[in-house]
């Protein structure tokens, strides 16, 4: 699977935020980028809804919601 959608998709994700949720992010984008590699994911919306959803629950990017 291409993972340049993962790529945009994280740098949409990275606006705004502070440095330890980009960090994070970034992290999060390269277990993605790996588990694509493999096919882990039936499509591409699939991944990205995952990849949202690791985000979404990531305490670097929790903490600055507050």
């Amino acid at each position: 699977m291409n993972t340049e959608f993962l790529n945009h998709l994280a740098e949409q994700l990275l606006r705004g935020n502070d440095p330890a949720c980009r960090r994070a992010i970034d992290r999060i984008l390269m277990g993605m980028k790996e588990r694509a590699q493999r096919d882990e994911f039936a499509s591409q919306s699939e991944a990205e809804r995952i990849f949202r959803d690791l985000v979404a629950v990531e305490p670097a990017c929790l903490e600055q919601e507050s």
